[in-house]
């Protein structure tokens, strides 16, 4: 019973949408027989007149720019974004950084000793002042930015 009220449901959906869906064999597929379901365009379009749409909406609508790509063809980039965007940008990646330094650090603290990582460090001088610096501009980037935020 309830199969046969799920046909007619379906023949009636099928009946009543036949005129804006035309199924026809694409001739690349066909060899394969692979029938392909096309759309054909709505021979009716709402009228909009009353939102005062201009006759040649659609010739409008074709002219208008895409949306802007950041970086074009040549290489050059078409946008640039703003300081507040920048500083925004920067102050998550230096929550991220800060996040995963702290979660590292607690892994180590975990299955291990800090203080032998730290001393391990020192054995190699040259990696001092950059460890010393990717540890510290987290920490005071991601602060003044929070306090700019604070007033």
């Amino acid at each position: 019973m309830f199969s046969q009220c799920a046909r007619t449901a379906a023949s009636l959906f099928m009946a009543n949408t036949k005129s804006a869906v035309i199924t026809r064999a694409d001739p690349t597929r066909a060899a394969y027989g692979v029938r392909m379901l096309q759309t054909s365009p709505f021979t009716q379009k709402p009228n909009t007149d009353f939102l005062g749409t201009p006759p040649n909406h659609d010739e409008m609508n074709k002219k208008r720019p895409t949306s802007p790509h950041l970086i074009g063809l040549d290489g050059k980039p078409h946008y640039a974004f703003p300081l507040a965007a920048i500083a925004s940008i920067t102050t998550r990646i230096t929550g991220v950084m800060l996040s995963l330094g702290m979660a590292g650090m607690g892994a180590v603290a975990i299955t291990g000793d800090v203080s032998a990582v730290v001393e391990g460090l020192k054995s190699y001088p040259i990696l001092v002042p950059p460890t010393k610096f990717i540890i510290a501009y987290p920490f005071v980037y991601h602060t003044f930015a929070g306090l700019r935020h604070m007033w």
